[in-house]
């Protein structure tokens, strides 16, 4: 596995080897919102892997609330499906 920064491509190669199929935009799913003064924002990043919640990640850029979803979603994956991710 790679740093956090490749978290989401690493997340879809472990979606690929699990499901044996490369996922879609409905398979692997991100939600954002954004809270907070806009010169102080904070992002939040939900991901869904075929509809379930596997990840979640807050960041000061939208682009890290997404990775740090992303790599929660791995571990998450890892931990369900051991050997197999």
């Amino acid at each position: 596995m790679s740093n956090g920064a490749d978290a989401k491509m690493d997340l879809n190669n472990a979606f690929q080897r699990l499901f044996r199929t490369t996922p879609t935009s409905s398979d692997i799913r991100y939600e954002f919102t954004i809270s907070g003064p806009q010169n102080n924002a904070v992002w939040t990043a939900v991901v869904y892997i075929k509809d379930i919640q596997y990840g979640t990640g807050t960041s000061s850029s939208k682009t890290n609330a997404g990775h740090a979803a992303a790599k929660q979603a791995l571990e998450a994956l890892k931990r369900e499906n051991p050997g197999k991710v």
